[in-house]
């Protein structure tokens, strides 16, 4: 019962979140300043979160699953997203149309770069496969024998497991990519 309390705080705390980041949108248009700003908020947001959920003991391990494979990722990928915008827009070269056009293709490049090396997982992913999530998707639940992040070790195990950053970094590239196939379209 206490976990889907706190499922509905998170659910609410996602949805306001989505509300300010819209309000900072309305607000300005330089991409640069939305990314600053919206940050700041999601890093609030995700303070909020952290708060709820380290401390909190799971009833059900598909309970924590749920939380670790489609909850956070959420949160997380708002943030990997406007932390690559902000990367991205404030290091644009000041050039015409064609180098403009060239940048924005090459970070797509990047993000194909990264499907392709995370394949197998995507797939995973993708096929909304359940299988392997006992191991990746509950914390102090890692099988050293899977590919896991190089700085897996600094996670917090409390707030972390194995996978649940990749749900939330496809989840910012699928967003990244039409935000980057918008943009390069504006200098063609």
């Amino acid at each position: 019962m206490v976990t889907k309390t706190i499922f509905r705080k998170i659910t609410k705390l996602n949805d306001d979140l989505e509300l300010k980041i819209n309000e900072v949108y309305d607000d300005d248009e330089d991409m640069v300043k939305i990314a600053e700003k919206s940050l700041i908020l999601i890093d609030e947001s995700v303070r909020n979160l952290k708060e709820m959920i380290s401390p909190h003991h799971f009833e059900t391990v598909a309970e924590e699953v749920y939380f670790f494979k489609t909850l956070k990722p959420q949160f997380i990928s708002k943030f990997i997203y406007y932390s690559t915008i902000l990367d991205i827009e404030s290091h644009k070269p000041n050039a015409g149309n064609k180098a403009l056009k060239k940048y924005y293709e090459a970070e797509q490049e990047k993000l194909k770069t990264f499907y392709e090396e995370q394949a197998e997982f995507y797939s995973y992913y993708r096929r909304e496969a359940t299988y392997l999530d006992q191991k990746i998707f509950v914390r102090n639940s890692y099988d050293l024998k899977m590919k896991l992040s190089f700085g897996f070790y600094n996670f917090d195990t409390s707030f972390t497991t194995s996978h649940d950053q990749m749900i939330a970094r496809f989840l910012a590239s699928q967003k990244m990519d039409q935000y980057l196939k918008k943009t390069a379209r504006k200098y063609w």
